[in-house]
Formats: structure tokens, C-alpha cells, sequence
């Protein structure tokens, strides 16, 4: 399936079935996309190659209990990894929309999207992750028919409060009301 982005972007939600067939719009399904430092970045894991992601993040699709990782690199960068047919559509579309608005490139990351199963395989789903860390938004494309979720997202970005002794999220995005730690 190859996504029709100009429908992705509506601010109403996805417009398009996995069959190509235009339907309502999906009601918004809340969402939680968490920002963690990647402690890692700079450091090499084999010979020549070297980790990139300034940020690591899960993206927790609420109610229908999906987890989606992603890992945010510099814009340029993430542009030079589009390989299948639907992550050019992604890259040529985000390349044209920061052309069009007159953008720094400087100030945004982005990611691909994998799913994690229950038991812990990562695959790769058609969407993506766009964030403007100078307007603190984040806008977040999961094109997933195999689990039910069609979403596109535009969520403000904020500062997450250290604790100490607890691995916790740099900055944090959600539409809905998370549950309290321990408590769900």
C-alpha cells in the first residue's frame, strides 16, 4: 500500500483504507509519544558505523495497547534513509513542505516507524515522526491497517520534571489524560 500523503496531512485524520477506498474520518485515538535522551549517540556499534538518534522515543497508541519505537535523527540525515516506495513518498513530501515554508532543516528530527510485539520483534510500518524543536511540535503518521491504526497526530512537545533515580522521558506529547505511575 502506498500512502496518499496530502490525505494523511488533513486535519481531519486518515482518509484512506488499506483497499485505496476514501471512508469517514478515523476518531483520534489518544496517544502518548515519550522522548527519552539517547545516551548512546556518537558511540560506535561495529566497525565504521555510529549511533545518530538524538532521541530515543515510544509512541503508546492508548486503548488498543500498541507500542511503536522510533528513533529521531537530524532531518538531512533521516531524508538519506528512505528506501521503500512509501518512505520516499514520506521524504519527498516533508523535503517540499519545509521548502514551501522557508524552514531551517537545523531545527527539526524525524523518524520511521516500527512496531514492538509482545515479544519484542521490531517491525517497520508505514508512517513517521516529524519534530520542530524551536515551535516544540511534533507530528506523528502511523499507517498500520495489519492492527487497526490509521492516525495522524499533532501534538505540542513539553519538558518532562527529572527524578531522580528513575529513567524518565526528556520531553513528552499526548492528546489524553495518562495514567499516574504504578497506577496502570
Amino acid at each position: 500500500m502506498r500512502i496518499d500523503l496530502q490525505d494523511q496531512f488533513n486535519h481531519n485524520g486518515p482518509t484512506i483504507s488499506a483497499d485505496h477506498s476514501h471512508q469517514e474520518p478515523i476518531p483520534q485515538a489518544g496517544v502518548a509519544v515519550r522522548l527519552y535522551a539517547n545516551q548512546k549517540m556518537g558511540t560506535t556499534f561495529g566497525p565504521g558505523k555510529y549511533r545518530t538518534a538524538i532521541y530515543n522515543a515510544t509512541a503508546d497508541v492508548l486503548g488498543a495497547k500498541n507500542k511503536y519505537l522510533l528513533d529521531y535523527v537530524r532531518v538531512s540525515e533521516w531524508m538519506d534513509t528512505a528506501r521503500d516506495e512509501n518512505q520516499i513518498a514520506a521524504r519527498d513530501f516533508v523535503a517540499d513542505s519545509l521548502a514551501q515554508k522557508g524552514a531551517n532543516s537545523n531545527q527539526f528530527i524525524a523518524s520511521w516507524i516500527k512496531h514492538l510485539d509482545a515479544n519484542k520483534t521490531k517491525t517497520s510500518v508505514p508512517g513517521f515522526s516529524l519534530v520542530d524543536l524551536a515551535e516544540m511540535q511534533l507530528e506523528l503518521i502511523i499507517v498500520d491497517p495489519a492492527r487497526g491504526i490509521e492516525q495522524h497526530w499533532q501534538l505540542e512537545l513539553r519538558p518532562c520534571r527529572d527524578v531522580f533515580g528513575k529513567s524518565t522521558p526528556q520531553l513528552i506529547a499526548t492528546n489524553a489524560v495518562l495514567p499516574e505511575p504504578g497506577r496502570g
